[in-house]
C-alpha cells in the first residue's frame, strides 16, 4: 500500500488473481439524508439550522451529485445508507426518482438502509415552521422502493426477522457485491449480528465457487475504529460494541474467513479508511462521509479485477462549504453543551478526592473551579472553542491516507484538550489528572473518565440525536452569555509541600508532572 503525492491510495485487497486485467470504476455516495421539498418551507428554514445536515439543500446535492456521476459514467454506485433525512417516505421516492436517472444512462446503483432510513419515529415535516409528524417507511417498503437498486437484482437475500434488507449481487462476472443492513433498528446501534456473519459466509463461499473472486462488502455503521478510542469514546460510531452481539474481533474472523477484504461503509459523516492487518491479506473500512454534511465528497475507486488492487480518491461538492462550516459551528456547541451536562458534577466529584488527601488536599482543592453547568460551557469553549470546530472540520473532510488518528487534525486537538486541563485545573492538578491511568481518574471523578470527557468533545458532533437538535436554545449559538475566567495556577510552588502528594502518588501507582519534575510510582524524581 502506498499514498501518492496526489493523495490516491493504492489498496492492495489481496484479491485471487485471474488470466486477465480489467478495470471497473466505483463511485461511493454515503449519508445522503435527503429531505424533499415539499417536507419544509424554502422561506422559512430555522427549523432545519441546528442540524449538522443541510436538509433544506440536501435535494440539490443529490442533483449535483448525480450530475457529476453521470459526467463521470463509472460502472457502479453504491451508497452505505441513510438516505434519507430522518425516514421520510416523500424523501425516499424523491431519492429513488434520482436513482433511476443514474441507472437510465447504464449505470447500476446498489443501495443498503441506515439507521436513519425505516421505522424513523423522527420522520417529520417542518412546513408549518417546526416538526410535524410525516409518513416513514418500513422495511419491506424500503425493498420495494429501492427494488432497482440491488434487491431486485440479488442473487441470495437474508430476510429474517431483525435480520432483514440484506442481500448478494453479481456486479458482473469477476465482483460479487455483499450488501447487509447494519442497523439494530430497536436500540439504533450497528451491528453485524450472527446470522448477518453466516450470511456474508455463505454468499462469499457461493460467490467463490460461481468465479466472482473480488469480494466487497457494504454497510452502513463502520467495523473499525478510525480514530484511536472511538468506539470507547462512543460507541454508536462503530459497529458491534452493543452488548448481545458478535465481538469485533468475531466480525474480523468471519470477513477473513470470507476473503473479504473492503468494507464500504456511512454513518460517522467522515472521510476516512482504516485497516487491519490479517493473515490472510489486510482488511479495509472505506468510510464515505456525507454528502449534505461537510465537505460533500463522493468517491471514486478503480478496482483492477485481475489484481485485486484498488485506487481511491474523493472530490467534494463545494457549493454549501460555507454553509456547512457554520453548522460545525453550531455543532461545536452542542457538543461542548452536552459534554458540561456531565462535567460539573464530575469536578466537584474530583474536588471532594483531592480534599480527602492528607495534609495538602484542602489546600488543592480550593483552587479546583465550582462552576455551573452554563459557566463550565463557556469556559471550555472560550479554551478550545476553535480547536474543537477546526478539528471537527478537519475529521470529517479527512483524505485518503489509512488510520485518521495520525493526522495533524486529531494531535492538535488532544493538546487543544491537553492545554484546556492544564489551564482550568491549574499546572499542578492539572499535569496530575492528566498523568492519572483511566480507573484512577473514574475513582476520583464519580465514574467519568474527565480525559474521555473533554476528548469525547471531538466525537459528539455526529451523535446529537434529533431532540436535542431541535430543542437546541437560542443561548448555545453564541455563548457570549456568561463570563468566566479560567482558574489561575496554585501558589503553591515548594516541592517539599507537594511530599503528601507525592506519597499519595506512590501509595496509587501514578505517574504525574509537577512543574518539570517526573514523579514515578517509587517516588523517585527525575530531572
Amino acid at each position: 500500500m502506498k499514498l501518492t503525492k496526489n493523495l490516491f491510495l493504492l489498496c492492495c485487497l489481496g484479491l485471487t488473481t485471474m488470466l486477465y486485467a480489467e478495470q471497473k470504476r466505483i463511485m461511493v455516495m454515503s449519508d445522503l439524508h435527503v429531505l424533499d421539498t415539499t417536507l419544509f418551507d424554502a422561506q422559512n428554514t430555522a427549523p432545519l439550522l441546528n442540524d449538522v445536515k443541510l436538509g433544506e439543500h440536501s435535494a440539490e446535492l443529490l442533483d449535483s451529485a448525480v450530475s457529476y456521476i453521470l459526467a463521470s459514467n463509472p460502472n457502479y454506485v453504491l451508497i452505505p445508507g441513510d438516505l434519507s433525512y430522518n425516514g421520510e417516505k416523500a424523501s425516499h421516492l424523491y431519492v429513488a426518482t434520482k436513482l433511476a436517472e443514474i441507472e437510465a444512462n447504464g449505470i447500476s446503483v446498489y443501495v443498503v438502509p441506515g439507521n436513519h432510513d425505516v421505522n424513523n419515529s423522527s420522520a417529520k415535516t417542518y412546513v408549518s415552521g417546526k416538526g410535524q409528524p410525516t409518513e416513514t417507511i418500513t422495511d419491506m417498503e424500503f425493498e420495494s422502493i429501492y427494488g432497482e437498486f440491488g434487491y431486485n437484482e440479488a442473487v441470495k437475500t437474508l430476510d429474517e426477522g431483525t435480520d432483514s434488507m440484506s442481500y448478494m449481487a453479481y456486479l458482473n462476472k469477476d465482483i460479487a457485491l455483499i450488501a447487509v443492513n447494519s442497523t439494530v433498528y430497536k436500540t439504533n446501534t450497528g451491528a453485524l449480528t450472527t446470522g448477518v456473519l453466516t450470511f456474508i459466509k455463505e454468499c462469499a463461499q457461493e460467490a467463490t465457487k460461481s468465479g466472482h473472486n473480488n469480494l466487497l462488502l457494504m454497510s452502513h455503521h463502520m467495523i473499525m475504529n478510525h480514530v484511536d478510542d472511538q468506539s470507547l469514546l462512543d460507541p454508536n460510531h462503530v459497529g458491534n460494541q452493543t452488548e448481545g452481539y458478535p465481538a469485533l474481533d468475531e466480525v474480523y474472523q468471519a470477513l477473513e474467513e470470507a476473503q473479504i477484504h473492503a468494507v464500504f461503509t456511512g454513518h460517522t459523516h467522515i472521510n476516512s479508511i482504516a485497516h487491519l492487518p490479517q493473515q490472510s491479506g489486510d482488511l479495509y473500512d472505506i468510510s464515505t462521509g456525507s454528502l449534505c454534511a461537510y465537505a460533500s465528497p463522493i468517491r471514486t475507486c478503480v478496482l483492477e479485477t485481475s489484481t485485486g488492487d484498488m485506487t481511491i480518491s474523493s472530490r467534494e461538492i463545494t457549493k454549501y462549504h460555507a454553509k456547512e462550516m457554520d453548522r460545525i459551528s453550531v455543532l461545536a456547541q452542542g457538543a461542548i453543551r452536552s459534554a458540561s451536562q456531565k462535567g460539573t458534577a464530575a469536578i466537584a466529584a474530583f474536588r471532594t478526592k483531592i480534599e480527602a488527601i492528607p495534609f495538602i488536599g484542602p489546600i488543592l482543592a480550593k483552587d479546583i473551579p465550582n462552576p455551573t453547568e452554563a459557566e463550565l460551557r463557556q469556559t471550555i469553549w472560550d479554551n478550545m472553542g476553535k480547536d474543537l470546530q477546526k478539528a471537527l472540520q478537519d475529521f470529517s473532510r479527512g483524505d485518503e491516507d489509512v488510520y485518521y488518528a495520525d493526522s495533524t487534525a486529531y494531535k492538535n486537538m488532544l493538546q487543544a484538550t491537553e492545554n484546556f486541563v492544564l489551564n482550568f485545573l491549574g499546572p499542578e492538578l492539572g499535569a496530575m489528572l492528566l498523568a492519572m491511568d483511566d480507573q484512577t481518574i473514574r475513582s476520583f471523578t464519580g465514574g467519568l473518565d474527565i480525559k474521555q470527557f473533554f476528548a469525547s468533545l471531538y466525537f459528539n458532533f455526529v451523535t446529537i440525536n434529533d431532540e436535542q437538535v431541535h430543542t437546541a436554545d437560542a443561548s448555545c449559538t453564541t455563548l457570549s452569555d456568561v463570563n468566566v475566567q479560567a482558574s489561575q495556577p496554585s501558589d503553591i510552588e515548594d516541592i517539599e509541600t507537594l511530599k503528601p502528594v507525592i506519597k499519595f502518588i506512590r501509595d496509587n501507582q501514578l505517574m504525574i508532572n509537577v512543574q518539570g519534575c517526573t514523579y514515578t510510582a517509587a517516588g523517585q524524581v527525575l530531572r
